[in-house]
């Protein structure tokens, strides 16, 4: 997402984002369930929903044990099986924890699953800990 924002051909005036904070010096505003509350979020969203759709079913051909087209990357218990038995390709996020112990980065694998690395609010955080621990 910092990368987009620092890509923008004009420098934004304030960023609205849901539910995180970016390392930027532009004003900010997180709002927790943003693509409920801002139509610019939920457009945001959708956008790159059918953007990211469209790539994984493309990588689908290239990783088909995956099932990639099937559950677009969502931790699902197939996705899951799957990392087990074939193990990360390049294109799986090393902060994803079932991802991140594969390169025994204990550090990370804690952050991860207690979601450091997402989340600076102690009660988003706290609302998001019994889906996490899926």
């Amino acid at each position: 997402m910092r990368l987009a924002v620092d890509a923008l051909s004009c420098a934004p005036d304030h960023l609205l984002i849901d539910a995180m904070r970016l390392d930027h010096p532009c004003a900010q505003t997180k709002l927790i369930y943003g693509d409920s509350l801002s139509i610019s979020i939920a457009a945001a969203s959708v956008i790159a929903k059918v953007y990211r759709d469209s790539k994984l079913r493309a990588w689908d051909l290239e990783h088909p044990q995956y099932g990639l087209a099937a559950h677009k990357g969502y931790a699902t218990p197939e996705h899951r099986r799957a990392l087990e038995q074939h193990g990360p390709t390049p294109l799986h996020r090393r902060s994803f924890a079932p991802v991140a112990k594969f390169y025994g980065d204990e550090a990370l694998e804690q952050a991860v699953a207690t979601t450091e690395l997402l989340f600076d609010d102690a009660e988003l955080q706290e609302e998001l800990e019994p889906c996490l621990a899926d």
